[in-house]
């Protein structure tokens, strides 16, 4: 059926201009109104970017919601219905720099959590991610006493307590919150404790690393929570004396409080104060911090393929007065659809008498150093080497030197001594109290050792044991060191030139030459 306007049903375009004029207007207002009616519904379904900026609101972007449970000492009283939100939060203050999508756009602001974990999921994020978790934990390391020959250590309680990291995969652990601090900008994680899931449970209550407190045997493991459902509980804005400013004293969990002592947060970039809670009490991700270099390298990326697809342009310059009529327009198009059928070196091209063909070719100098340094833009954000980032040495970027190599295993150890260790220094004192039942190694006692980030090849390894037992000789030969004091050196090493002597052979190497 023929759609109607005013009663009247509208004629084939054909037979449009026999209409009367007044009935062509009304038929132009009637399409003309349509028009801005679908342009105002596309317009009203896609949100702008000042909206898309907004703190979370519960009308819209709503994922769920769960409802907290009971607070502690309030039986039954339940706190209101929580939502969680795939919106962006911004801070107060920056709706100036907002405009345009400006504050997403150049990695600064909070995108939401979803957000993030959808980065991780594009090749070139993926690579960031598992270059940053594998290089600052390819291998673990273990305790060990600060002086193995005097400690006063029980190397049995040392050898307990390693066997403890493992037997509750810390390392697992450890490459989970490092996993999720790189994408989220905070890893999270719970110290679950036997009944803790029961009815009794007591995960709003401090852990106090005491006997009456932690029994022997009670701690159930360590888990890496994802931040998507987390959020922070209660938190001093008042006094900037309580050691609870801007820092939240418990968490909850999909809907259970914890209390801060039981969770263990990794942040390595941190925000200030102002903007920790638009932020979730999180840091900065790496990934979104990566994003304007990754988009500027996949912009080239794309450019340079696009352009050596159309590097090549054949112009054919023919007669266009025959454009002006509506014949004339189809023998062009005729024309240049047999110019392209017959343009590869396969097929005869023929061109008539007063038509010249010209072949123009875009220079492809240079494009391969523009796209390299588009791609090493990205190893200068995230501090690691093309090496790294890439897995081999791409055309066009110089190899990695030994000092950059040097720079980011330095960078790699620095990570592992600020951030870690105070996380494994925990894990064990908690560790001490399932094993035993109370402390028994103190702080000072032993010495968190790392294994080496990167190990040198074999003859290499082998010069350097046999240089160090070189020195030592030398030293007791001049007199700077006895050999006793060689020996113990000689042992701490590691060097494998001391495996034939035994820690418990305590004469001196020197011989029996005695002064007079």
């Amino acid at each position: 059926m023929p759609p109607y306007v005013n009663g009247l049903p509208l004629p084939p375009m054909s037979d449009f201009e026999h209409l009367a004029p007044d009935f062509q207007k009304k038929v132009f207002s009637f399409a003309q109104s349509l028009a801005d009616e679908m342009v105002q519904e596309d317009q009203s379904t896609a949100p702008s970017s000042e909206e898309l900026l907004k703190p979370y609101q519960p009308e819209k972007g709503v994922i769920g919601t769960y409802r907290r449970g009971p607070r502690a000492g309030k039986i039954g009283d339940e706190a209101p219905r929580m939502t969680v939100s795939n919106m962006p939060q911004m801070p107060i203050g920056m709706d100036g720099f907002a405009q345009g999508g400006e504050f997403l756009h150049q990695g600064v602001g909070f995108p939401g959590f979803p957000a993030l974990s959808a980065l991780a999921k594009r090749g070139d994020y993926q690579n960031i991610l598992t270059a940053k978790v594998d290089g600052v934990l390819r291998s673990f390391g273990e305790w060990q006493p600060h002086d193995t020959l005097d400690s006063k250590v029980d190397k049995k309680q040392v050898d307990e307590l390693n066997a403890a990291l493992k037997e509750f995969n810390v390392l697992s652990f450890l490459r989970d919150l490092v996993s999720h601090e790189t994408i989220y900008g905070m890893g999270f994680g719970l110290v679950t404790m036997r009944g803790d899931d029961g009815p009794d449970g007591e995960t709003e209550t401090p852990l106090t690393l005491t006997p009456h407190k932690m029994g022997k045997g009670n701690v159930k493991g360590f888990r890496a929570i994802d931040p998507t459902w987390i959020s922070p509980d209660a938190y001093n804005t008042q006094s900037a004396a309580s050691p609870w400013y801007y820092k939240p004293q418990a968490w909850w969990v999909q809907g259970t409080s914890y209390h801060a002592s039981r969770c263990m947060t990794l942040i390595t970039r941190p925000v200030t104060d102002i903007y920790k809670p638009a932020y979730n009490f999180s840091g900065v991700s790496l990934l979104f911090m990566a994003k304007p270099y990754v988009d500027n390298w996949l912009k080239t990326r794309d450019n340079v393929t696009a352009l050596l697809s159309t590097m090549r342009t054949m112009a054919l310059t023919t007669n266009f007065d025959q454009v002006l009529s509506a014949e004339g327009r189809m023998r062009m198009k005729k024309r240049a659809r047999e110019f392209n059928a017959a343009r590869n070196n396969m097929g005869l091209m023929m061109i008539g008498k007063d038509e010249t063909l010209t072949n123009i070719t875009t220079p492809l100098s240079g494009l391969d150093r523009l796209q390299a340094q588009a791609l090493e833009q990205i190893c200068n954000i995230t501090q690691m080497t093309v090496m790294e980032f890439t897995g081999n040495q791409p055309t066009g970027l110089n190899a990695s030197s030994d000092g950059a190599l040097r720079l980011s295993d330095d960078r790699k150890k620095s990570y592992r001594t600020l951030h870690l260790e105070p996380i494994i220094q925990r894990i064990s004192d908690i560790l001490q109290f399932h094993l035993w039942g109370k402390r028994l190694i103190e702080l000072g006692a032993v010495k968190w050792v790392w294994d080496p980030i990167s190990e040198p090849p074999p003859r290499e390894k082998a010069d350097m044991d046999l240089q160090y037992a070189r020195g030592l000789s030398d030293a007791v030969d001049q007199g700077i060191l006895s050999a006793e004091d060689a020996r113990r050196a000689l042992l701490r090493s590691g060097n494998r030139l001391s495996l034939g002597i035994e820690e418990e052979d305590s004469h001196d190497l020197g011989g029996e030459e005695e002064n007079p």
